[in-house]
């Protein structure tokens, strides 16, 4: 499956401030180093993405984003990259760490404005002297379950891998299978979807990224 095209592979974005550990984590996802560690903020510039393989899910691309607190000289220029990436989202997991929760309550709530479903973790469980506290209280503010991770001694990436699955129907592959030809769309194709407003989004979602990936 490593020959599927990108625009065909669900899309699963790593939110969260700077040095939250979303480049660990995507190195602990993918099974390889995809993208560099380090304890400098800022040291994601771009959005990197690897193809990978889940089991139960298929055939995905794991997105490491910039931080969403960028303050450097280039932050606002990263974080609009950021920004336009949830344009190709289908699955975003959402980084909280013990700094505070403004920006991604914020985060989360354009995800919900936009349908695209939502894991909340708490990243770096292994560094937080009371995370099963700080994990609640994120439960509380968020009212979604919350994966306690940590990407160092691998808490909770199973059960992160787990909840990824479960965001994905499972009679679901491509919205257009069955009615049209793989990066292909159709007015048949169309309109057996749009009467559904969640299934129009990941129509929305499935052609901007034939649009990226062609330099549209």
């Amino acid at each position: 499956m490593q020959t599927t095209p990108t625009s065909e592979r669900v899309h699963i974005a790593l939110f969260g401030r700077t040095n939250a550990g979303k480049s660990a984590l995507a190195n602990r996802l993918v099974g390889q180093d995809v993208a560099i560690v380090s304890a400098t903020a800022g040291t994601t510039t771009d959005p990197v993405q690897k193809a990978v393989e889940i089991n139960g899910l298929g055939a995905a691309l794991i997105i490491d984003t910039p931080g969403l607190d960028d303050i450097t000289s280039l932050g606002k220029e990263r974080m609009a990259r950021t920004a336009r990436m949830l344009d190709k989202t289908d699955i975003a997991v959402v980084l909280f760490t013990d700094a505070g929760t403004d920006t991604e309550l914020k985060l989360l709530e354009e995800l919900r404005v936009r349908e695209i479903p939502a894991i909340v973790a708490l990243t770096q469980s292994d560094r937080i002297a009371d995370s099963e506290a700080l994990a609640k209280h994120i439960n509380i503010l968020t009212n979604k379950e919350v994966i306690r991770l940590s990407a160092t001694t691998g808490e909770g990436i199973e059960a992160l891998r787990e909840a990824i699955v479960r965001c994905r129907p499972s009679d679901e592959r491509l919205i257009t299978e069955g009615f049209c030809k793989a990066r292909s769309l159709c007015k048949s194709c169309m309109a057996s979807v749009i009467s559904n407003a969640e299934q129009v989004n990941k129509l929305k979602r499935y052609v901007l990224r034939q649009l990226m990936d062609v330099g549209v």
